[in-house]
């Protein structure tokens, strides 16, 4: 169950789309919704990889960012897994076009949201967080 010090939406992107992941992060958060952004919760000194998993498991979401460069990143690619295997609701972002046959595994089976805005693809990430399960 979902406790209120925990996060709800987990963001897994690769960090070549760092930029569209911050700008997607603040707009989430403007809508109100409760998000782990590892840029906004790692601090310097922190065990980053103990605090990303402790967030993934604590999550319910995965917004999974899909992009040329997140298709074959291994972190990433990770983050789905573990996601998919606790059955986690996955929201696939085409934040920018890829080749479809590239498209991992894993998330061919969720229905994708085509957003490359950041800002429109929050408010519309926020709308689904919304509804009940």
């Amino acid at each position: 169950m979902h406790r209120s010090h925990e996060p709800l939406v987990y963001l897994a992107y690769a960090a070549a789309d760092k930029v569209w992941a911050a700008q997607f992060s603040t707009a989430l958060r403007d809508a109100g919704v409760k998000l782990w952004f590892d840029a906004a919760e790692i601090r310097p000194g922190d065990e980053w990889k103990d605090a990303t998993e402790r967030a993934l498991r604590d999550s319910n979401i995965l917004v999974f960012v899909l992009t040329p460069n997140s298709v074959d990143n291994p972190w990433a690619l990770f983050e789905l897994g573990a996601a998919v295997a606790d059955n986690k609701r996955v929201i696939p972002i085409v934040a920018k076009p890829f080749d479809p046959s590239e498209t991992p595994p894993l998330i061919g089976r969720y229905r994708f949201l085509d957003e490359s805005s950041p800002t429109e693809a929050a408010r519309r990430v926020a709308e689904v967080v919304a509804e009940p399960a």
